[in-house]
């Protein structure tokens, strides 16, 4: 019984640092690494199937704390089921219409999804909760970038850059804008993302991409 109990726990710290780790990458412009947790007695489908649903399990034992259908929410969007991932934030916004966290993630989702007008709605909900959230503003910028609407994209991703200086995937979505507007502030954009990022293993493509497109400013080929 001792033994079956730590196994269920070591089970359920793997899942949040999954989760957890999902939701730091989940904002950049890289790929996002589709994790999922592992087991010496369980395949990878049969794992994931087993940590979903001890998370569904965990979130109805606690009917008023949205956190758990959060990290339910999380687990899916991190998995890349979207739509699942949409019912669990709704859950947990239905227990807490003011959880941020679930509020910023559902309009993520919808921005995965192109439903860009349920995005705009939930991420604005989000800034009213959690104003200061510098992924929050990035991607509330990449919503109005794809919905063309260039200042409030712009506007959006400075936000996040005040928040956060050094937070390159914002200028990386900047310097997107300003390349779509043909403005000469693109430049300067795609300079500070290379500073930024260039030592960024994951970001290496991205880099070389900006790089490309700094060259063809500058009148290269």
């Amino acid at each position: 019984m001792k033994k079956k109990i730590l196994i269920t726990a070591l089970l359920i710290s793997v899942i949040v640092l999954v989760i957890l780790a999902g939701r730091f990458l989940r904002k950049s412009q890289t790929p996002q690494k589709q994790q999922r947790p592992s087991s010496a007695m369980l395949n990878p489908t049969e794992s994931m199937k087993s940590s979903e649903q001890m998370l569904i399990e965990a979130a109805k034992k606690n009917p008023k704390d949205p956190k758990g259908y959060y990290l339910l929410g999380t687990f899916n969007l991190n998995h890349n089921k979207l739509d699942d991932a949409i019912e669990a934030y709704k859950k947990a916004i239905a227990i807490n219409d003011n959880h941020g966290p679930s509020l910023e993630n559902l309009g993520y989702v919808y921005y995965r999804k192109n439903d860009y007008d349920n995005a705009l709605t939930y991420l604005n909900k989000a800034v009213a909760v959690i104003p200061d959230t510098a992924t929050l503003h990035n991607t509330l910028g990449a919503v109005y970038m794809a919905k063309k609407i260039y200042p409030e994209a712009i506007k959006a991703h400075k936000k996040a850059i005040e928040l956060q200086p050094d937070y390159y995937s914002a200028y990386y979505n900047l310097a997107l804008v300003y390349q779509d507007m043909k403005s000469p502030e693109e430049s300067n954009a795609w300079k500070k993302y290379i500073e930024l990022a260039s030592n960024i293993p994951s970001e290496a493509p991205f880099v070389k991409a900006a790089e490309k497109n700094l060259k063809k400013l500058k009148g290269g080929v």
